[in-house]
């Protein structure tokens, strides 16, 4: 089985972040679908003369883009908070240790200096 270099799966994970930045950076656009207009980005051949997108996407495709936008949008905020709660959480207790007596008095044994003398 082939196990890819990690420098490989690095330079992989950045030209598909390139792509994928370039894409939601140079082409978004929107559609009208009843009231509604849904704004997303993907690569396509550009406008025409009256600003509008020049392809077009079903009802139902459009349908389908919408609600995954608010599915992942909301994903991430619910994972935000979570995480930020999760943080928050772990900050306000403080986890006391219990040690033995027997531990404690050998720890407190130390060695002293030499008596100073004058």
């Amino acid at each position: 089985m082939f196990i890819p270099d990690r420098k490989y799966l690095a330079s992989l994970l950045l030209v598909l972040f390139s792509f994928y930045y370039a894409n939601i950076t140079f082409f978004p656009h929107s559609h009208i679908l009843g009231d509604q207009v849904i704004t997303h980005s993907h690569f396509y051949g550009g406008i025409t003369t009256s600003a509008h997108p020049a392809h077009s996407h079903s009802d139902s495709s459009l349908a389908i883009i919408n609600d995954l936008s608010l599915f992942l949008a909301l994903a991430l905020a619910l994972g935000t908070v979570l995480f930020a709660l999760e943080q928050t959480y772990r900050r306000s207790y403080i986890v006391l240790a219990i040690v033995p007596r027997s531990q404690q008095l050998e720890q407190n044994i130390q060695l002293r200096a030499p008596p100073a003398s004058c």
